[in-house]
């Protein structure tokens, strides 16, 4: 069972939490007005309408907005959440709906069969179609015997392993992210003598890079380093795969942190400049107001490129020696890296 029907599950499953709506309190509800200025405030007034004609399977499948936007796409016509109810009244007794609410809710049941070692083979199947993993299923059970529970069902199993397993996650992912820090300390301390190394950046490729050109420039000028510019943007999705199928490869991320000095640039940066620095740009034909144009124009300027990404590799003494559009092949970029070391 897909993701879509685990959500309508849920709501489902805590439907009992629900209070039942009485007959004049669900009169005022059917016959408020919709509020066309926002689906938000349409969905959170459809979930009072449970118990008026409609039970949480339905408020569910309604407040998906794949299905309410083509529902609201005629407003003047459903004035009222009594007009709304009338207009998908004949969608809700359809043979093909009732079997899927019928299906659902049977799938549910079997979250509160004893979860004995002995059913727990037996019912894989449903436990499947309800989303969990074959993976999942075999930790929970093993789970499941090492607690020694009694009279367990599939449910509080459930609950109390995911709880355990998201409490193991984070902590691992805490300790991934302190790692990640430690690590970018260590390399800000090998830059520390020669540069500023507040202008130093953290990335999302987990390394670190300059954002300002000069500052990057002067910093390899001192430390003697080969240069490697990265034109990219944040809406570009050539960037966004580069940056998670080359940047962040292993082999890659080494060689930049022990020989190069990387200076990363959003050419699609919206920070404003300082009103100083504001000039009108020859190359790109318009006024130049934020750092994102700025690099753009550096880019067009000085590397005759106006697409992204865009690598340009200058050597020790400054001069370029290479330069790579995209490539999702980690041993095409190391080819271009070696250039700037001179191999």
């Amino acid at each position: 069972m897909n993701r879509f029907f685990i959500s309508l599950l849920v709501c489902c499953l805590i439907a009992p939490l629900c209070r039942a709506q009485h007959s004049k309190e669900c009169e005022q509800l059917l016959s408020r007005k919709l509020n066309i200025e926002s689906i938000d405030a349409i969905t959170e007034d459809l979930l009072q309408l449970k118990n008026c004609g409609l039970d949480s399977f339905d408020v569910a499948m309604l407040c998906k907005p794949s299905m309410l936007g083509p529902l609201l796409s005629d407003l003047e016509h459903i004035p009222t959440y009594g007009d709304f109810f009338k207009k998908v009244e004949p969608m809700l007794i359809m043979p093909e709906y009732v079997s899927m609410k019928q299906n659902v809710f049977a799938l549910a049941a079997v979250l509160d069969k004893d979860a004995t070692a002995e059913n727990w083979d037996k019912d894989t199947r449903p436990l499947l179609e309800l989303g969990y993993t074959a993976e999942d299923l075999a930790t929970a059970k093993e789970f499941m015997l090492n607690k020694h529970y009694e009279h367990p069902t599939y449910r509080s199993v459930f609950f109390e392993y995911t709880s355990v397993r998201k409490a193991i996650e984070e902590k691992l992912a805490q300790q991934k992210r302190d790692s990640v820090a430690t690590a970018l300390d260590a390399i800000k301390t090998t830059f520390a003598p020669y540069c500023d190394i507040s202008q130093l950046k953290s990335t999302d490729y987990n390394t670190v890079a300059f954002t300002n050109y000069e500052a990057g420039m002067q910093c390899a000028k001192k430390m003697h380093r080969p240069v490697l510019i990265f034109f990219n943007a944040f809406n570009s999705v050539n960037s966004r795969k580069m940056v998670k199928a080359v940047l962040a490869d292993a082999a890659v991320k080494s060689m930049l942190e022990q020989n190069y000095v990387l200076i990363d640039l959003l050419c699609d940066d919206r920070e404003p400049l300082p009103k100083s620095k504001e000039h009108f740009s020859k190359a790109l034909n318009m006024q130049i107001a934020t750092i994102g144009l700025a690099n753009a124009e550096l880019e067009l300027a000085t590397y005759k490129s106006e697409y992204v990404p865009f690598f340009v590799v200058l050597n020790s003494v400054g001069k370029k020696v290479a330069t790579i559009g995209y490539t999702n092949l980690p041993k095409e970029m190391m080819t271009v890296l070696m250039k700037g070391i001179g191999k």
